[in-house]
Parts: C-alpha cells; sequence; structure tokens
C-alpha cells in the first residue's frame, strides 16, 4: 500500500479500500497503529521484515523469464524504432532497467537523440505537452516518469489523438498562443509550422503555435504504476508491456547486471551481499539497480 500510494499514512476507509483491490484481508494489527485523525502509519521496510522470505547471495540464480520479459521489451522497441507502432506502455518496478533498455535498444536500431528521438523526465502542463508534441512531431518520444500526464484530463485529451490508429492523427487546442490555420492554404500552413519550429528552438517562448497539427511521432511511456491508473482511452491506443518483477527475480537480473557492468568481480559481489543484507533486515524496502550499481561505484 505504501509502493501503490507513494505515502505512508492512510485513512480506515482506504487501507479497507486498497485490500478489498488486493482480494487480502486487513490484520487486526493494522489499527494498533493509529496516529490520531483517523490516521494509521505504515512503514514498508518495517512491516516488510515480518514476513518476506530472506534472500541468500549463493541461492540467486539466472532466471530465465526475466530475461525472456526484457527481451519482449528490446522487441517491441525496435518495432517502435522503426516506426510501425504508434504507442508503447511500459510499467513495473522502479531501478530494475526499463529506461536504460529502452534507450539501449532506440540507439543500437540507429536513432540519435534530440534528432530522432528525446527523453521528457519533469512534469508538464497541457500546454507544455502540446508544445512538445508539436516541437517533436516526427520523433519517437520517451515521457519517463510523467504521471501527471494520465490524471489531467486535458493532457490525456491531447495524447488520445496523437496516439490514433488513423492514418492521419491530428491534434488541436485552442488557446491564445494559438494561431488558427482552419481553412490555410497548405503551402502557408507548412511555412507558419516551420517558422514556429525554429522559434521554439531557439527559445522564444512568446512564439504562436498553430491551433492544430500533425503527429508523425511514436511515444513510449514508461511509469511505476500499474497500468490501471492509465486513462482508458489511452490505454486502448498503446501496446503495453508489464515489467513487474518479484523481489527474487530483481535480485536475479540485478545480479546479473553487475556481474556485467562492474568490472571487478570482488566488488560486485561485495556490493549485491551488502545490499541483501540490507534488504533482510529491512533497511532497504525496495531492490533496485541503481543501489547496487552506485553502492559498486562507492567501492
Amino acid at each position: 500500500i505504501t509502493k501503490h500510494h507513494r505515502k505512508q499514512k492512510f485513512t480506515r476507509q482506504e487501507i479497507r479500500a486498497f485490500a478489498a483491490y488486493k482480494g487480502v484481508t486487513v490484520p487486526s494489527e493494522i489499527w494498533d497503529s493509529s496516529v490520531g485523525r483517523n490516521l494509521y502509519s505504515m512503514k514498508a521496510a518495517s512491516d516488510v521484515k515480518l514476513s518476506r522470505p530472506k534472500i541468500n547471495y549463493s541461492s540467486i540464480t539466472k532466471d530465465k523469464s526475466v530475461d525472456e520479459l526484457f527481451e519482449d521489451l528490446n522487441a517491441l522497441m525496435q518495432v517502435i524504432s522503426k516506426k510501425k507502432m504508434n504507442s508503447l506502455i511500459i510499467t513495473g518496478n522502479a531501478g530494475i532497467g526499463k529506461t536504460h533498455t529502452v534507450i539501449q535498444t532506440i540507439e543500437k536500431q540507429g536513432l540519435a537523440r534530440e534528432r530522432d528521438y528525446v527523453v521528457f523526465r519533469s512534469k508538464t502542463s497541457p500546454l507544455g505537452l502540446y508544445m512538445n508534441l508539436f516541437l517533436h512531431h516526427d520523433k519517437v518520444i520517451v515521457f519517463d516518469d510523467l504521471d501527471d500526464l494520465f490524471t489531467n484530463d486535458d493532457c490525456a485529451s491531447i495524447l488520445k489523438a496523437a496516439l490514433d490508429s488513423y492514418d492521419v492523427r491530428e491534434i488541436s487546442w485552442s488557446s491564445k498562443k494559438m494561431q488558427n490555420v482552419v481553412g490555410m492554404d497548405a503551402t502557408k500552413r507548412l511555412q507558419l509550422e516551420t517558422e514556429a519550429r525554429e522559434q521554439l528552438l531557439k527559445g522564444n517562448p512568446e512564439v504562436l503555435l498553430p491551433n492544430r497539427f500533425v503527429f508523425r511521432g511514436q511515444i513510449v511511456f514508461i511509469s511505476n504504476l500499474s497500468s490501471d491508473k492509465f486513462d482508458k482511452a489511452v490505454l486502448s491506443r498503446s501496446m503495453n508491456i508489464d515489467m513487474s518483477l518479484s523481489d527474487h527475480q530483481v535480485f536475479s537480473r540485478m545480479k546479473s547486471i553487475a556481474d556485467e557492468l562492474v568490472n571487478n568481480p570482488e566488488i560486485a559481489k561485495k556490493s549485491m551481499m551488502t545490499i541483501i543484507d540490507k534488504y533482510n533486515d529491512g533497511t532497504l524496502a525496495h531492490p533496485n539497480m541503481r543501489t547496487v550499481l552506485n553502492y559498486a561505484n562507492v567501492l
């Protein structure tokens, strides 16, 4: 529940609703953690100490199902890179290498950053989304952990148009920063779009954008949220791959990555064993690749 909602204090109703959603019962001990005002405190690290199995370094073996899952992601990204699919939604645990695999596959297909693909990692508004889709209308656009795109109805509406299955995917938006191009001569409209993109690249914030344009790019969403949190219309217009792994699977992949990326085998092993110790004593709630690689770098 703490991972799902990204907070540590819940009302009784929230706890029961989450338990019903997961199909589990609420342990009676939960109600002993009251912090007042009908709020109950949950701490993932201390809770998992009681129930999850311990990890032993020597028992971590290669998990073929995890390798196959990342092979599937690699294959789907190749399809995106070749512009044979408009959108891909990638969900799953944080820090397991989703973004690394996406970028690595795109670049292996010969696409260059900024020229052929772009990555966005900060929050955006509907106008900001419209502007970025307009500016990069023919590129592969990667939205990495921009979950606010799906909590904003206007953003979702823009994405629906961008991801449609029609031959021509036209996006429209009306505001004071727009110039009406409806009925405009095709040559003049192309000139206006070209000039607007040039001004945006120069950093001119006052440029007037056309109130509609054709989007020819591809969009990849990378998120730690479960797919049920996505706008249903956006979800139906996209391929979806769930990269959710159990903790044991994460450790299996972590060991493979550490052995591959850390030049010194002793440091790779020491990093893994340190992370495992922290996981076993509850200090580390959720294992991820960044943790072990950062520790290896420190060593």
